[in-house]
């Protein structure tokens, strides 16, 4: 990941919280929630 602050802000103080966005390309998300457990079964049965 990178982050970048914009410049015209203050610096944050040190523990603020605050909101990220995340920008990139559409996926499905059942198929990223299963993906490494589906590799571990593949594994396991040889495949």
């Amino acid at each position: 990941m990178h982050a970048v602050l914009d410049a015209s802000d203050s610096l944050p103080r040190i523990g603020l919280k605050g909101v990220a966005r995340v920008y990139g390309e559409r996926s499905m998300l059942g198929y990223l929630l299963i993906r490494k457990p589906l590799r571990a079964l593949r594994r396991t049965l040889g495949w």
